[in-house]
Protein backbone atom coordinates (compact mmCIF):
# COMPACT_ATOMS: atom_id res chain seq x y z
CA UNK A 1 0.00 0.00 0.00
CA UNK A 2 0.82 3.60 -0.69
CA UNK A 3 -0.01 7.01 -0.45
CA UNK A 4 1.54 9.40 -2.96
CA UNK A 5 0.57 13.40 -3.14
CA UNK A 6 -0.06 14.97 -6.68
CA UNK A 7 -0.05 18.99 -6.92
CA UNK A 8 -1.69 20.95 -9.35
CA UNK A 9 1.65 21.58 -11.26
CA UNK A 10 2.22 17.64 -11.47
CA UNK A 11 4.75 17.33 -9.08
CA UNK A 12 4.53 14.04 -6.89
CA UNK A 13 5.62 12.47 -3.77
CA UNK A 14 5.48 9.67 -1.84
CA UNK A 15 4.45 9.99 1.42
CA UNK A 16 4.35 6.25 2.45
CA UNK A 17 5.36 3.31 1.01
CA UNK A 18 4.78 -0.40 2.93
CA UNK A 19 5.95 -2.77 0.48
CA UNK A 20 5.87 -5.92 3.04
CA UNK A 21 2.75 -5.29 4.45
CA UNK A 22 1.99 -7.71 7.76
CA UNK A 23 -1.35 -8.21 9.61
CA UNK A 24 -0.23 -7.48 12.94
CA UNK A 25 0.85 -3.52 11.42
CA UNK A 26 -2.56 -2.64 11.20
CA UNK A 27 -2.00 0.02 14.04
CA UNK A 28 -1.59 2.88 12.08
CA UNK A 29 1.27 4.90 10.31
CA UNK A 30 2.37 7.94 10.95
CA UNK A 31 4.75 10.86 8.83
CA UNK A 32 7.72 11.76 10.87
CA UNK A 33 7.06 15.19 10.32
CA UNK A 34 3.33 17.06 8.73
CA UNK A 35 3.23 18.16 5.39
CA UNK A 36 1.56 21.30 4.10
CA UNK A 37 -0.71 20.48 1.48
CA UNK A 38 -1.89 23.19 -0.92
CA UNK A 39 -4.80 23.55 -2.23
CA UNK A 40 -5.98 21.12 -5.08
CA UNK A 41 -3.74 18.70 -4.01
CA UNK A 42 -4.78 15.15 -4.53
CA UNK A 43 -3.94 12.45 -2.26
CA UNK A 44 -3.76 8.57 -4.67
CA UNK A 45 -4.05 5.47 -2.28
CA UNK A 46 -3.02 2.45 -4.25
CA UNK A 47 -2.65 -1.17 -3.03
CA UNK A 48 -2.90 -4.82 -3.89
CA UNK A 49 -2.53 -8.31 -1.98
CA UNK A 50 -1.15 -11.13 -2.24
CA UNK A 51 -2.99 -14.75 -1.28
CA UNK A 52 -0.74 -16.89 -2.98
CA UNK A 53 0.95 -19.93 -1.73
CA UNK A 54 4.10 -18.19 -1.35
CA UNK A 55 2.50 -15.93 1.21
CA UNK A 56 2.33 -18.38 4.52
CA UNK A 57 -0.17 -16.17 6.56
CA UNK A 58 -3.07 -16.38 4.47
CA UNK A 59 -5.71 -18.53 5.20
CA UNK A 60 -7.19 -19.22 2.44
CA UNK A 61 -4.22 -19.58 -0.57
CA UNK A 62 -5.43 -18.85 -4.05
CA UNK A 63 -9.19 -18.12 -3.21
CA UNK A 64 -11.57 -15.07 -5.21
CA UNK A 65 -11.29 -12.84 -2.14
CA UNK A 66 -14.00 -10.38 -2.21
CA UNK A 67 -14.96 -7.16 0.52
CA UNK A 68 -15.26 -7.93 3.77
CA UNK A 69 -15.13 -6.79 7.41
CA UNK A 70 -13.43 -9.68 8.79
CA UNK A 71 -10.10 -10.83 8.16
CA UNK A 72 -11.08 -13.96 6.04
CA UNK A 73 -11.97 -10.90 3.75
CA UNK A 74 -10.40 -8.36 2.09
CA UNK A 75 -10.66 -4.93 4.20
CA UNK A 76 -8.71 -2.71 1.99
CA UNK A 77 -8.97 0.68 2.78
CA UNK A 78 -7.01 3.51 3.23
CA UNK A 79 -7.40 6.57 5.73
CA UNK A 80 -5.97 9.39 6.53
CA UNK A 81 -6.12 11.98 9.77
CA UNK A 82 -5.58 15.81 8.59
CA UNK A 83 -5.89 19.31 10.09
CA UNK A 84 -7.66 22.12 7.83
Amino acid sequence: MSYERSTQSGTRETLLSVPDYDFRWQVGYELTAPKTLPAGTRILIKGAFDNSIQILLTPIRLATVTWGDQTSREMFVGFMDYVD
